[in-house]
């Protein structure tokens, strides 16, 4: 049957001719707008308070996730239609499932669809009359002034797409002949007559553009500046030297030498890979910035073979994940940091460096600024010279201090108190032969009535914005991973930044030699997973985890079978329905298990957490609640003196 056959699909195709211009009679650029709207047709309300300025065109970001949460901006888009077309706007849809058709920002919730007919005059007339105010000139002779105020990328409609592209925006058509020869049910749907779709930027969807009170000029995207650097080379274990918290890189605030030269924000590709099942590929990331981690402290760069860094994304406009990488190495499959919109978070990690002393740091979707802090490096062991660095002990979890029952009692609100944890928990006390440079701490905050921190640091280090700090939650326990430096007599300083009361358990897991021989060498190596609750097939099932579970460590994946003591670990931990607190300890240990990491319910914690290693090879955990999800992911193994060469699967650093 042919396309003039049909009624309904004749009146189509003599419309597709007149928007094409090859009717007779009718050349235009933009058919669908070319009528001008009737006076009774509303348009949107604009806000009082908008800003002079007028936000960037949205540049293309295709969907990159699937992330089906409600977006801030997405649903007063949908409300500000629905309010100003009540009689017309009874349908409109935004989220799509993720196993459904090809890429859609539906699957990210920054799409809509506005189910309004152009084959119906009247619904035609309101959507011209819609479109026709997003892309006017406003009155400062800013063109497509509230589509860029509301972040739109493109719209589809009656064939045709407008497209916030680079260059001068314009109307084209949908696959035209496509649309012209489908005779299925839905071609309709699929060339946008029955509906407006409008997508929108990752600001836009957040709510962030001007048109919602954001700031209308958004830090740029950062832009992959290019490197030749190689990972460098490691086959024996390293020294541990930690240095005082420093901010090496703020994307908000370039310093040279650091990269980008200016100020901007990680994001994704715009078009990121798909796979053969149109799912998005693990590990596709955005161009990444390449940050010079060296030069921190009295530390001989040339030594330097690895680092513990603290990596930072900063109020993101997605649900997105961080990735980091040696320079010139490949990014591994799973993230460092996964994060919500809003919500900085960070994730601290050991990475090798690059010939050129830098790491590679990337976001998978939307948008962040990043900044990264050094906490300490790892060193190779010079023969006669005098350092600072040491080996590394791992420790079973054990009480170091609390305030609990003490004659100081609580931290009081900006109290700063240092306490010696000399000589407990397994630390060596002051004066004997070992000296501490470094601890490995969970620090469990309670009783606390206000939100806030207790910075964790070496006496007199001050309050730097690369400080290490336990989380404070009203009314909640909370316990974080913290790497510290101590001072010669042992001492650690606890400041609470909150507003009121807070007790304070600090428990080891570890320590760092001063220039001693005692103690582990760490071999870094590529992430490898060895326990995560939510992919194991044979893991034990939440309703029945009311016990301790067992984790195999030695000989996984690229992980020795033998001369382990201990091992370096990304934990992270998803509360359950209520808050959750996960304990990790050696298979050995027995009862009283202090907690290592805990998290609200249904919120993600992560902590580079120093676990020892029981002579079997295995690592018990524990959460309160069976429902919680954890994932340990190994990113460096101590190994016994004298230094072993590392095995063929081991990182190259």
């Amino acid at each position: 049957m042919s396309a003039f056959s049909h009624p309904r699909r004749a009146f189509r195709v003599l419309q597709m001719l007149v928007s094409l211009g090859l009717a007779v009679g009718l050349v235009a650029a933009t058919p669908a707008l070319a009528a001008p709207a009737p006076a009774s047709i509303p348009i949107p309300a604009i806000p009082a308070d908008l800003s002079v300025e007028v936000d960037p065109l949205a540049t293309y970001q295709g969907q990159g996730i699937c992330d089906l949460t409600s977006k801030a901006g997405t649903d007063k888009l949908i409300a500000l239609i629905q309010a100003t077309y009540p009689g017309f706007a009874n349908s409109i849809s935004s989220p799509r499932e993720c196993a459904y058709g090809n890429r859609s920002e539906h699957k990210e919730n920054r799409a809509i669809d506005w189910m309004i007919d152009a084959s119906k005059p009247a619904q035609s007339k309101v959507a011209q009359a819609f479109i026709r105010w997003l892309l006017a000139t406003d009155s400062d002779g800013n063109k497509y002034a509230m589509a860029r105020r509301l972040g739109i990328m493109y719209i589809g409609w009656n064939d045709r797409i407008w497209q916030s592209a680079p260059g001068e925006p314009s109307w084209s058509e949908i696959s035209w002949l496509n649309c012209f020869a489908n005779q299925t049910d839905d071609y309709d749907t699929s060339c946008h007559r029955d509906h407006v779709h409008l997508s929108l930027s990752w600001d836009g969807s957040a709510g962030l553009t001007s048109f919602w009170g954001g700031d209308p000029t958004p830090l740029p995207f950062c832009v992959d500046s290019g490197t030749t650097a190689t990972p460098k080379i490691t086959v024996r274990g390293l020294d541990f030297v930690a240095v005082r918290p420093t901010r090496v890189f703020d994307s908000t605030r370039p310093v040279a030498p650091a990269l980008p030269e200016t100020a901007c924000r990680l994001t994704q590709p715009a078009n990121p890979a798909l796979t053969a099942s149109n799912q998005i590929a693990g590990g596709a990331t955005g161009d990444p910035v390449y940050v010079n981690v060296l030069g921190v402290g009295p530390t001989e760069p040339s030594s330097v073979r690895a680092v513990t860094v603290r990596i930072t994304a900063q109020q993101p406009n997605a649900p997105l994940s961080v990735y980091t990488w040696p320079t010139g190495g490949v990014p591994s499959l799973d993230p460092a940091l996964r994060v919500v919109t809003g919500v900085s978070d960070s994730v601290e990690t050991v990475l090798p460096v690059a010939s050129d002393g830098t790491i590679a740091v990337a976001v998978n979707a939307g948008a962040s600024p990043v900044a990264v802090d050094v906490l300490g490096y790892f060193v190779r062991r010079l023969p006669d010279v005098i350092s600072a660095s040491g080996p590394i002990t791992a420790l079973s979890p054990a009480l170091v201090y609390t305030t609990k029952g003490s004659v100081r009692g609580a931290l009081k609100p900006g109290e700063s108190r240092s306490v010696s944890i000399a000589g407990r928990g397994g630390l060596p006390a002051t004066g004997s032969d070992e000296t501490v440079s470094s601890v490995w701490l969970t620090v469990t905050t309670s009783g606390a009535r206000s939100s806030g921190s207790v910075v964790v640091a070496r006496p007199h280090a001050g309050i730097q914005a690369a400080s290490a700090r336990a989380e404070v939650r009203r009314r909640q326990d909370v316990s974080t991973a913290i790497l510290s430096g101590v001072d010669e007599l042992g001492r650690i300083t606890l400041t609470n930044t909150t507003r009121t009361a807070v007790n304070v358990d600090v428990s080891a897991t570890g320590w760092s030699a001063r220039a001693g021989v005692v103690g582990d060498l760490l071999l870094p190596i590529e992430p490898e997973t060895t326990l995560d609750t939510a992919q194991a097939a044979d893991s034990v099932g939440a309703a029945e985890r009311s016990a301790p579970a067992g984790m195999k460590v030695k000989g996984v994946g690229s992980i020795p079978k033998t001369y382990v003591g201990g091992v370096i670990a990304r934990v992270s931990l998803t509360g359950g329905a209520i808050a959750t607190s996960l304990s990790l300890w050696p298979v050995s240990q027995g009862k009283d298990i202090l907690p290592t990491l805990s998290a609200g319910a249904g919120e993600t914690r992560t902590g580079l957490v120093l676990l020892p290693v029981s002579p079997a090879g295995g690592i018990r955990w524990f959460t309160s609640q069976p429902d919680a999800q954890v994932t340990v992911r190994v990113v460096g193994v101590l190994r016994s003196l004298p230094p072993i060469v590392a095995p063929r699967a081991a990182l190259q650093s």
